[in-house]
């Protein structure tokens, strides 16, 4: 997904860019990576694979203001014991919108 040179990358900054999906390899060959700025855009889904290479060497993970579905398909969001700054909140089911992820329990999500 990324260019050559990506293993040296150390943030990724996708803030507002209309993004409404990730693809399993996006952080693929990035050992380097620590910072992840998804904010803004229309992501309703947050694949486990997509972020399985990087998420215990991050360090800040952003992606508030999406439009994530806060089902059992995040829950593995739960089970992270890395210590690194979660941003992002709940867009649905409409009883969680606007929830913090932070505050999520597993008797939340639903499928």
């Amino acid at each position: 997904m990324f260019p050559r040179g990506r293993n040296k990358l150390n943030a990724i900054d996708l803030q507002y860019n209309m993004i409404s999906t990730l693809p399993n390899d996006m952080f693929s060959d990035m050992p380097a990576l620590k910072y992840v700025y998804l904010a803004g855009n229309m992501i309703a889904v947050l694949p486990e694979a997509t972020f399985q290479p990087v998420i215990s060497q991050l360090f800040h993970l952003d992606v508030s203001g999406n439009s994530i579905k806060c089902d059992c398909l995040i829950a593995w969001m739960l089970q992270l014991k890395v210590p690194f700054g979660l941003r992002g909140n709940c867009y649905a089911p409409k009883a969680l919108r606007g929830k913090e992820f932070d505050q999520l329990t597993r008797s939340d999500l639903h499928c």
